[in-house]
């Protein structure tokens, strides 16, 4: 009985203590009598008799000067008086004060009551065995930041808005969405995608479906690449293989990349190896992304071992479309475009050019330390100076605006078991963005065809079984100096004199 006392007196003491800080804390009062001092000055005072802090970033004009007299008044009062006069507000967050412009600090508080009016929800994510699924990928329908993954348990937890639609993937499993309206907990169970662990990859000694690959291996569709259309396929491919860096020294039409797998491992050729319908050392550059039929990635030594030492940098697998059995089928594929300059540099005019010159000159200590451009340019003086003319950008001089780029493909497939042919043209050109009256073009046109005839069927096997894989490119293209800087266009339309007119 005197334990259960004891018990209930420190109970009730412990209560009691915590009603009467968080009294303190809200209900706090403080004495301040200054008059022009800064408003940092009033904040520390502040800080010094109560428990707040005080958080403001560098927009907030602590130092402007403020008169405060107050004698045992409530800091929000105080506060209230001090920053209405400077376009300050501020809100609470336990014991730190937020002080911000009036605006800030409306945006602050309908964020928290915007994070108020979301719901937590929770729940485990598992396979068709009940298996926990780790590492499955929670995110709310609309809002691709607000997310979660699933852990070594297969729980989550989640705040969403009311009526949210959650999406939950997991690679070899089908996406599912569910409406959360009206519950907070969930036992997801994920179907297995056995189409997509079924699917077919090409490897450096034939083909395996997926889910019996154990080695690094990448494998990208041709309709995927198709759908960015793009003139390269290596351009398409840039976005759809990770681990593989793709870069391209040049913007200009026609240019290649330079392609490293999982890295540079080498401080020679650090290039993959290109295999095309089987073939080692094809160029990819001359194949267009509508001709296709998938890429694959070898990463891992296992993968690429057949090819031997010149597989060290990783392989690269290109099947093209292949004949198929059944009815002639005609395809076209295309698309035109336009392109521009996202962002022009700025460039001295004629006047900033003159007067940085002269002052070159004057620090250098040039004989005769100034020009006279009135007797330099008589022509164009007077006109640089009343505005008329503000000198040659020649970077937009050179600039083509809406630049064309095109792509056109044509596709016929069909025949029979015993013979079938597939056959295709392709025509892609681009025109550069800067270097008008002589921008740059490429131009590129591509047929090909391939068939299969069946000379010796034994049963249902192919005994004797011929074909033919041809493939011709023709390549036109013109460009502009891309070297150093003794031999880039670019440079020397950006140092350009802009006092020189473009025409006589």
């Amino acid at each position: 009985l005197l334990i259960m006392r004891t018990t209930v007196i420190l109970l009730f003491t412990c209560v009691f203590c915590s009603l009467a800080e968080s009294s303190y804390s809200q209900n706090a009062r403080v004495t301040i009598n200054k008059r022009s001092v800064t408003l940092k000055e009033v904040l520390n005072d502040i800080e010094k008799q109560t428990d707040y802090l005080f958080i403001y970033n560098e927009k907030v004009n602590a130092n402007e000067k403020v008169s405060v007299r107050a004698k045992h008044e409530s800091v929000s009062k105080v506060l209230k008086e001090t920053l209405r006069e400077k376009g300050l507000d501020y809100s609470m967050e336990g014991n730190h004060i937020i002080i911000a412009s009036v605006e800030k600090t409306k945006e602050i508080a309908d964020a928290a009551s915007l994070q108020q009016q979301k719901k937590r929800i929770t729940g485990t994510v598992a396979d068709m065995n009940g298996e926990p699924i780790i590492g499955a990928n929670i995110v709310e329908e609309g809002s691709a930041s607000n997310g979660i993954i699933t852990d070594v348990d297969g729980y989550f937890s989640l705040n969403v808005e009311e009526n949210a639609i959650i999406r939950i993937s997991y690679i070899g499993y089908h996406e599912q969405e569910i409406n959360t309206a009206g519950k907070t907990n969930f036992e997801i169970i994920l179907q297995e995608d056995t189409k997509s662990l079924e699917e077919v990859v090409v490897v450096g000694y034939g083909v395996q479906k997926k889910k019996l690959i154990t080695g690094a291996t990448i494998q990208v569709n041709g309709d995927d690449l198709t759908k960015l259309s793009t003139t390269s396929a290596l351009s398409a491919l840039q976005s759809q293989a990770p681990g593989v860096n793709i870069t391209q020294s040049s913007g200009m039409p026609g240019e290649g990349f330079k392609v490293t797998v999982r890295g540079i491992g080498t401080i020679g050729n650090s290039a993959p190896l290109y295999v095309i319908d089987g073939v080692a050392g094809g160029d990819i550059n001359t194949l267009n992304p509508s001709d296709i039929e998938s890429i694959d990635v070898l990463k891992d030594a296992a993968s690429a071992a057949i090819y031997g030492a010149q597989a060290a940098n990783g392989v690269i697998l290109v099947t093209t479309k292949k004949a198929k059995g059944g009815k002639i089928q005609f395809n076209y594929d295309g698309w035109v475009g336009w392109q521009n300059v996202y962002k022009m540099p700025s460039l001295l005019n004629a006047k900033e050019y003159m007067t940085v010159i002269n002052e070159s000159r004057f620090n250098e200590g040039g004989i005769p330390m100034l020009i006279n451009f009135s007797e330099e340019i008589p022509n164009q003086y007077p006109l640089i100076m009343d505005g008329t003319w503000n000198g040659t950008n020649w970077m937009e001089e050179a600039r083509n605006k809406n630049a064309p780029t095109q792509n056109h493909s044509l596709g016929l497939t069909g025949g029979t078991n015993a013979s079938k042919f597939s056959m295709g043209f392709s025509y892609s050109d681009q025109d550069g963005i800067i270097g008008k009256p002589v921008q740059p073009y490429n131009a590129r046109s591509t047929a090909r065809i391939n068939s299969e005839h069946v000379l010796l069927k034994v049963k249902d096997f192919d005994a004797i079984k011929i074909g033919e894989n041809l493939t011709y490119t023709y390549n036109k293209k013109s460009g502009i100096g891309i070297g150093n800087i003794y031999w880039n266009d670019v440079h020397n339309m950006l140092v350009g004199n802009p006092l020189m007119p473009v025409y006589n």
